[in-house]
């Protein structure tokens, strides 16, 4: 009985001063000034990284309670930014592997679920811009963070999603050289590789993959 009375004595402090950190709520207006300033500063690294700062020092002047609805209202005004500015907002409040993750999951599901009505270039248009925005900044560490992020998430997909994923952001003669690339360490992997790619690609273009991998895997 004593641990319980003890437990819930700490959960009504620790509930108390959440309360009392967050009385004062974030400044909505400055949220949306500085997601705009983002926007308006993706061309211009020296810009960005000014930015980031102004974010960076915004939020850090906050408690804990205040810094998450801060981050709320930040990705909010990003997103109705764009895109891009959303992509980069995520790499400001968040680590890389995280972003990186949420980034590629966000771009499997729209080229799983269908859009077809999306260019590559669009696709990939939140990943590069975060990959600008950390380079810009200098943080080429958690690029490569995000890099690995990124394509961990493909990797745990079932192989004929992730052939799906590749055939739609990449050339078949790209993808022809990273199967022969494959084969000298995983030639079984590759062979399923090839497999797939034989339900998701039409036949020109498969036997297009097929010429050039001819010698390397199983067709």
């Amino acid at each position: 009985m004593r641990q319980i009375l003890t437990l819930m004595v700490a959960a009504t402090s620790l509930l108390a001063w959440a309360t009392s950190c967050g009385s004062g709520k974030p400044d909505t207006a400055e949220a949306a000034c500085l997601a705009e300033r983002l926007e308006c500063s993706l061309a211009e690294g020296d810009s960005l990284v000014a930015t980031v700062g102004a974010i960076e020092e915004w939020i850090g002047a906050m408690d804990v309670v205040q810094a998450v609805e801060a981050r709320r209202l930040l990705m909010k005004r990003s997103g109705e930014c764009g895109i891009r500015t959303r992509a980069v907002m995520m790499t400001v409040l968040n680590n890389a592997y995280w972003t990186g993750w949420e980034l590629s999951k966000e771009c499997c599901d729209s080229i799983l679920g269908g859009s077809a009505d999306l260019t590559k270039a669009e696709l990939l248009e939140p990943m590069q811009a975060a990959r600008l925005a950390y380079l810009a900044r200098g943080r080429r560490g958690e690029c490569a963070r995000f890099d690995l992020a990124f394509q961990d998430y493909i990797d745990r997909l079932p192989i004929v999603q992730q052939m799906r994923v590749y055939a739609r952001v990449s050339s078949v003669e790209r993808i022809a050289e990273a199967i022969n690339d494959l084969s000298q360490n995983d030639p079984v992997r590759a062979n399923e590789a090839v497999a797939a790619l034989r339900q998701v690609l039409g036949k020109d273009e498969f036997d297009e993959l097929a010429n050039i991998v001819k010698g390397y895997v199983e067709i």
